[in-house]
């Protein structure tokens, strides 16, 4: 990427006595597409999966596949953009297109697989993979990126950002003015910038995503223990954004990097309102100090052990749940509860469960479930 000179900006006065500081950055997704094609083992390998998955209309696990040197679950649906084949672990997804169609195979690397292992390491696995699943066509940039997320999270104590904030304080390209502001009576919680068609920059509570959303609380090791006032702000690159600038491969990615990373925060940027104009304002301090991580911006892996919840952790919160729900069933039924009504419930509970007819079928189903509990994803 030949980056344009950008024109100069100017912190906010005192930016460095803001209690802000970064406390982790790194890729957060990446996707790229392969023109291979299959062997014939590989497609009746994952086409004997999806049927194993499609024969239960309420299986949501997916059917487990060894294929070329990884694990698998293969699902029983597809996804939007022609995808028929659906293959994910913890670290990496695979979305297939029809067998015999071009550039068919696109692997989204995943957050707990990048953040743990580093982007090259994963890349390594899935070169692996189709080098066993099929034959590279003998083009130009093969693979091609077709997405990358670049994430920087800051410890922001005090910061609070307020509706208004989105009407004067951000800073768009010129001829663009596309803002999404999500919250609640608290105030926001999310500010997205520009569209995912082409760069998109998103600043959002992090820690309320984690609590809400996805769980991913093994950040709170990434970041050293802080579990409060993380705010992210994530430079979103398109495969056609990226297309347009000539980057088509991961090299080209890794040598434009910085530039990227400085361009999206220098055309989407939060500002301190001095100017009536957001263009004239400086930039806010939260937003500064992303900036100037930037120049540190790489593909290395976070050094830490990412764990997700443990065997003991779930069967204690399991147990947890099954006395409760014993408890509701029986002052349901008897209006109270003595220790006699106790021993019969839970025998008459023994029972079912050891003489139920789909029993085996029923803890595949369960072991398949949680194959990786304690893998994060």
């Amino acid at each position: 990427m030949k980056a344009k000179p950008l024109s100069p900006l100017s912190p906010a006065p005192g930016w460095e006595a803001a209690p802000f500081r970064v406390i982790g950055q790194g890729c957060d997704t990446y996707a790229e597409t392969f023109n291979i094609e299959w062997s014939r083992e590989a497609r009746q390998a994952i086409e004997a999966a999806r049927a194993a998955a499609d024969m239960d209309p309420r299986r949501k696990d997916g059917a487990p596949l060894n294929l070329c040197g990884e694990e698998w679950q293969v699902m029983p649906h597809g996804a939007k953009g022609g995808v028929v084949h659906v293959l994910h672990n913890p670290e990496i997804m695979l979305l297939c297109r029809s067998f015999n169609t071009e550039w068919s195979l696109t692997a989204r690397y995943r957050s707990a697989g990048i953040w743990g292992h580093g982007l090259p390491a994963l890349r390594e696995r899935v070169a692996a993979f189709v080098a066993r699943a099929g034959t590279l066509a003998a083009c130009e940039d093969n693979p091609r990126v077709s997405r990358f997320d670049y994430a920087i999270d800051l410890h922001a104590p005090g910061f609070a950002p307020s509706y208004s904030m989105g009407d004067r304080g951000f800073c768009f390209p010129q001829g663009t003015a596309k803002l999404r502001v999500i919250g609640c009576a608290q105030g926001p919680e999310t500010f997205t910038l520009g569209s995912m068609a082409g760069l998109q920059v998103q600043l959002y509570d992090k820690c309320k995503e984690i609590r809400q959303a996805s769980g991913k609380d093994w950040f709170h090791e990434i970041w050293g223990g802080v579990k409060r006032d993380v705010w992210r702000i994530e430079c979103r690159f398109s495969g056609a954004w990226m297309k347009e600038r000539g980057i088509r491969s991961f090299e080209a990615v890794e040598s434009s990097l910085r530039p990227m990373i400085s361009t999206a925060l220098h055309a989407y940027r939060l500002t301190d309102g001095s100017a009536s104009r957001a263009r004239r304002a400086n930039v806010h301090p939260l937003w500064w100090h992303a900036m100037e991580a930037a120049g540190g911006a790489d593909f290395g892996a976070a050094v830490v052990n990412l764990s997700t919840m443990k065997r003991d952790e779930f069967h204690a919160m399991m147990r947890k749940n099954a006395i409760g729900t014993a408890r509701a069933a029986l002052v349901a039924l008897h209006g109270e509860i003595d220790q006699a009504a106790m021993d019969d419930f839970m025998s008459d509970v023994a029972a079912s469960e050891q003489f139920d007819p789909r029993r085996k079928e029923k803890i595949s189903r369960l072991q398949e479930r949680h194959r990786w509990i304690e893998r994060p994803a």
